[in-house]
């Protein structure tokens, strides 16, 4: 009976939301790379909230040296916007995060780029492109290309028994080191427009109200969402 092992992971972070309750975002092959993984032998499969694994048979080919993989990321959260530094994001354009190092963060720093090659889905957030190959060890992506080489020469006996012999490596070396990518969303971060010289006080800031009286504990300051309102909140007139 065949034993199946992780050979690749990836994890959608953000810290507003419980990672053991996904109830945000989820993870779709391609079609391209539906088709790719049925000819690898491997699986993809949602291993904890927030992570998902591919997965294969001991005995499957895994995937090779210049397999490109892409996932849509749909988007389950109609507030999932609000949550996340999105300035700069249009919900009409298409955007690819590539992941070829390991991790994409989107945070205050991160520059929305449109992408014109290709077609988005309806809820899809974005397109996620990985090559779980090239961030494996370097021993394994050696013998990965052995393997390939192998496959193209004369089927010989003495071939068989390499070819059995650094897949079976292969397959220990894929549970030890097995590829891990990260896309990690923050928080919007925010900050506090206060009046001129207003400084607070041990009754302000435990929410009993100022010297000024104003029962709010924080004067007339306003919190302002970083990057997305650069001028003045205009004040509703006073009843």
């Amino acid at each position: 009976m065949s034993q199946y092992i992780a050979i690749a992971a990836i994890r959608i972070e953000h810290n507003y939301y419980n990672p053991p309750e996904n109830s945000f975002v989820r993870l779709e092959p391609t079609p391209e790379t539906k088709k790719l993984m049925r000819q690898r032998g491997v699986m993809l499969r949602q291993s904890r909230g927030n992570e998902w694994q591919w997965i294969m048979a001991d005995d499957a080919s895994g995937f090779a040296d210049k397999d490109v993989l892409e996932l849509f990321m749909i988007v389950k959260d109609p507030c999932f916007l609000q949550q996340i530094e999105s300035d700069g994001y249009d919900p009409d354009s298409f955007y690819k995060f590539n992941a070829e190092n390991g991790l994409v963060e989107v945070n205050a720093d991160f520059v929305w780029r449109k992408d014109t090659n290709g077609q988005k889905l309806k809820n899809e957030f974005c397109r996620i492109v990985l090559k779980p190959v090239e961030m494996a060890s370097e021993r394994l992506r050696m013998l990965y290309m052995k393997v390939e080489q192998l496959g193209k020469e004369e089927i010989r006996e003495e071939n068989s028994v390499q070819f059995a012999a650094i897949k079976q490596e292969i397959r220990q070396l894929q549970e030890i080191c097995c590829p891990k990518f990260t896309i990690r969303f923050c928080s919007c971060a925010y900050y506090w427009d206060l009046p001129a010289g207003w400084i607070p006080n041990s009754s302000s800031t435990s929410g009993t109200g100022g010297s000024n009286g104003n029962k709010s504990g924080v004067g007339h300051e306003r919190k302002r969402r970083i990057g997305h309102h650069r001028k003045p909140i205009p004040r509703k007139p006073r009843h």
